[in-house]
Formats: C-alpha cells, sequence, structure tokens
C-alpha cells in the first residue's frame, strides 16, 4: 500500500498502524538498496573478468592452434605406419607398443584440446559459474593495494637495474669489454626492458581499478543520499497522515 493511500483510506487509522506500515515501507526499501549495491558490485566483478579474460584468451588460442597441429602431425605419423605395404616384415612387440602409446597421446590431446576450446568459448562470453559470482566491493580493494605495491616493486627494481647498467658502463667502456661483461650488459638490458613492460602493463590495470572503485563509491553515495531523503519524506508524510487522524478523532 502506497503512503498517498494512507492519507485517503486509512484517515481512521491509529498511529499504531501507519507506524508499522511505514517501518514496512522502509524494510522494503533498505532490502532494495542493498540489492542494488550487491549487483552494482556483481557488476564490477564482472567487468574485472573479462578484462581478464579477454587477455587469456589470446594465449588460450595459441594454445589450441600448437596443440591441434601436433594432434594433426602425431595423426598422419600414425596413419603412415598404418599405410605401410603389407608385405612388410610383422611388426615387433615394440613397435606395437609404441603405436599403442601414440594412439593413446592423440586421445589425451583431443581432450587437452577440446577442454581449451570449452574454456576459450567460456572466456569469450565473459560468463563464469554462478558460484563464483561473489559480490565484492573489498575484492576490488585489495587489487588496488596488491597492484599499487607491485607497481612500487617494479620502480624500484628498475631503479637498481638502471644503476647496475650505469656501474658496467662506467667501470670499463664498452667496447673493451669482455665477453662475459657484454653479456651481462645485454641480460641487464633485456631484464630491464622486460620489468619496464611489466610495470607499464601493471599500471594500466591499477588505473582501471581505481576508476571502478570510483564509480561505485559514487554509486553507493547516490543510494545513500536517496536513503536518506526518503525517510525524510516517509517520517514527513507520516507525522500528517497522524495529526488527521488524531483531528478526525477528535471531531467525533
Amino acid at each position: 500500500m502506497m503512503l498517498t493511500d494512507l492519507d485517503t483510506q486509512n484517515v481512521t487509522e491509529g498511529p499504531s498502524e501507519i507506524r508499522a506500515e511505514l517501518e514496512r515501507l522502509q524494510i522494503s526499501n533498505s532490502n532494495i538498496q542493498k540489492t542494488n549495491l550487491r549487483l552494482e558490485a556483481e557488476n564490477l566483478d564482472l567487468q574485472l573478468d573479462l578484462e581478464k579474460a579477454s587477455k587469456e584468451v589470446p594465449y588460450l588460442r595459441q594454445q589450441i592452434e600448437h596443440l591441434q597441429s601436433y594432434v594433426n602431425a602425431l595423426q598422419s605419423e600414425n596413419s603412415e605406419k598404418h599405410a605401410q605395404p603389407t608385405t612388410q616384415v610383422i611388426p615387433t612387440r615394440d613397435e606395437i607398443k609404441k603405436n599403442s602409446e601414440l594412439e593413446r597421446t592423440v586421445f589425451m590431446l583431443k581432450k587437452v584440446v577440446e577442454k581449451l576450446q570449452a574454456e576459450n568459448k567460456r572466456l569469450m562470453n565473459g560468463k563464469r559459474p554462478l558460484s563464483d559470482r561473489v559480490a565484492s566491493a573489498g575484492k576490488l580493494k585489495r587489487e588496488n593495494d596488491k597492484l599499487k605495491d607491485q607497481c612500487g616493486q617494479y620502480a624500484e627494481k628498475i631503479c637498481r637495474l638502471e644503476q647496475d647498467l650505469l656501474h658496467v658502463k662506467s667501470s670499463k667502456s664498452v667496447s673493451f669489454c669482455t665477453k662475459s661483461e657484454s653479456d651481462k650488459v645485454a641480460a641487464l638490458y633485456d631484464e630491464l626492458s622486460k620489468v619496464k613492460e611489466q610495470l607499464q602493463s601493471k599500471t594500466t590495470l591499477l588505473d582501471k581499478v581505481k576508476v571502478l572503485l570510483h564509480r561505485a563509491a559514487t554509486k553507493e553515495k547516490m543510494l545513500l543520499e536517496e536513503i536518506s531523503l526518503l525517510k525524510g519524506q516517509m517520517q514527513t508524510e507520516g507525522g500528517t497522515v497522524a495529526e488527521v487522524s488524531e483531528g478526525s478523532n477528535t471531531d467525533s
């Protein structure tokens, strides 16, 4: 029953009935707001999973193609062995065992390929088991803190590697370095490049998490303001209805 209906239909009801109706509406509204917050957190969680899946899909596709080509090669080899002329010598026990193992390997690899294809399809659809879909804004915050720590560690590692490079360069001219020293410089350059790429990737992901956290905080603030406003309206309208009810009883 809406609050406006109380003004016209329940004027004769006592304050206790009105308070009970207001409390029921407040509880219902609170439950709706909690559901909204839970769904918003779940949506953010799914967005993170989709971003992760989009990065994993190329790797899985490459794995599938590699395994599929391996399976095809094994099948071709197995077919060639079976297609040998019947005039050949009867295969030995070791050859029979090898063929059996080869067939078993092909069968197992097929299963692996099918499993990877199914996983790839699931990731492309952006879906996951319902039991894993836990609404958790705290998970975003933990991921944010973790990424911050990793970015700090990578930054320190880059600084340390750059210092090592400067030390190697200053200790001896590169043109007069021994082979081991030259290899060390090349290895340091490679490691520095990899760490910088990792840092860039983590920084990008950190920025995305910050955006999601900001959206969640903004949404939560708006919902809390709506709840507060609705409670104020309920109290005001409830007081008006109670006054009308008391005035009606006095006149009678």
